[in-house]
């Protein structure tokens, strides 16, 4: 789904949710996502956008969701832990005045002193804070293009359609054919000849032709 308003994203009370693969954008300057009042659920695979609003999440009353794999951006706050979260993981706040407020999140949350799948800067956790690289976010286009730091950085133990490791944000990015080598090793022998070793293979099986 795709909601842009120009009020509250999205009030979750008293609820076991399943929110995914949702484009949820405020133009007005409003918050995001609150959840509270004891909710729990999944909140996975989602893109927020705000335009300087209060906060991206807000988090409280006894709530436990599973926050995994959004993008979060544009707000005062990412994310605000009023509640004991116990799992708020791969996730991309980007742009957003404050990273993280609140005593609920986990420990060494937004630490970026580790590196994740594909070697970017993170947190314990796999929560980064990079430019998305949106395909054409000035006309509403905000899937993902290559190369994304969002490309293959969601949770391990999710694959997205394309046999890949899941990607961050509402909609994955289909890496259809991928193509690997060796790298020559230095020399000075300007004759020749050498050899480079090349691949090319389909994740999700598809017939592949190649030329080098």
């Amino acid at each position: 789904n795709t909601v842009d308003v120009q009020w509250n994203l999205m009030y979750i009370d008293n609820v076991m949710m399943d929110v995914r693969n949702n484009l949820l954008k405020n133009s007005s300057g409003y918050y995001g996502v609150q959840i509270q009042n004891t909710s729990g659920g999944f909140f996975w695979n989602n893109t927020i956008i705000g335009n300087s609003g209060e906060y991206g999440f807000w988090v409280d009353d006894y709530s436990n969701p599973e926050i995994v794999n959004n993008i979060v951006q544009g707000f005062d706050i990412g994310i605000k832990g009023d509640a004991d979260l116990s799992l708020v993981s791969y996730n991309n706040f980007y742009d957003n005045t404050l990273y993280f407020t609140g005593d609920g999140l986990p420990n060494l949350f937004g630490e970026l002193y580790s590196v994740n799948n594909n070697g970017d800067d993170s947190d314990v956790y796999g929560n980064i804070s990079f430019d998305p690289n949106y395909a054409d976010p000035e006309n509403g286009d905000y899937t993902l293009s290559f190369p994304s730091p969002c490309i293959n950085a969601g949770a391990p133990s999710l694959i997205d359609p394309d046999g890949t490791i899941s990607d961050i944000g509402y909609m994955p990015f289909s890496v259809n054919v991928v193509i690997g080598h060796t790298p020559l090793g230095t020399t000075i022998d300007t004759d020749g000849p050498y050899a480079v070793t090349a691949s090319a293979i389909s994740p999700v099986g598809f017939d592949v032709t190649a030329s080098v």
